[in-house]
């Protein structure tokens, strides 16, 4: 076996299954780990995967409701938190999001929705109409110890390394 098939972790060596191209260790039996391949949803190779268990086409009510909402929320400036998916009439967008909720849990975990207009919104009608997506789908959690939920990402051009995002 070549060192590039083999980790060290604390002293420990972790052989890497190659042949399976899915970076998997190799294990012992009865440590819990699957002997096979998992079903679709908790794990997948992208070749295995269309464009429709993935993409979410956007329906027109849906694109309508998200209209009046960033039109009603272009010059938002209260903390987000402040605001609530409850508090707006939006029967598309919520059938549109259990949709999504029951991908990302059940399905591959991930989704795009195709389509948003975001480049027709103002930046806090951006902010706002994102927190209010997620929180339909669950409550936004820390994203930086600092405990920032939601914050601008620009790329700067910078290297990337330690610290530097894109």
């Amino acid at each position: 076996m070549a060192d590039s098939d083999m980790q060290y972790r604390d002293g420990e060596t972790v052989l890497i299954d190659i042949d399976r191209r899915i970076g998997a260790t190799q294990h012992a039996p009865g440590d819990g780990v699957p002997d096979a391949p998992l079903p679709m949803g908790s794990a997948w190779r992208a070749s295995d995967l269309t464009e429709a268990d993935w993409k979410i086409r956007i329906p027109d009510a849906a694109l309508q409701e998200f209209e009046i909402i960033a039109g009603a929320l272009e010059e938002y400036d209260e903390p987000l938190d402040t605001l609530s998916p409850d508090s707006f009439d939006w029967p598309a967008t919520t059938d549109l999001m259990a949709d999504v909720r029951a991908r990302l849990s059940s399905g591959l975990g991930f989704v795009m929705l195709d389509r948003m207009p975001v480049e027709t919104w103002t930046d806090p009608a951006n902010r706002a109409l994102t927190w209010l997506l997620n929180e339909i789908i669950a409550p936004p959690i820390m994203q930086k110890w600092q405990g920032h939920r939601v914050y601008d990402v620009r790329d700067t051009g910078a290297k990337l390394e330690y610290g530097v995002r894109r």
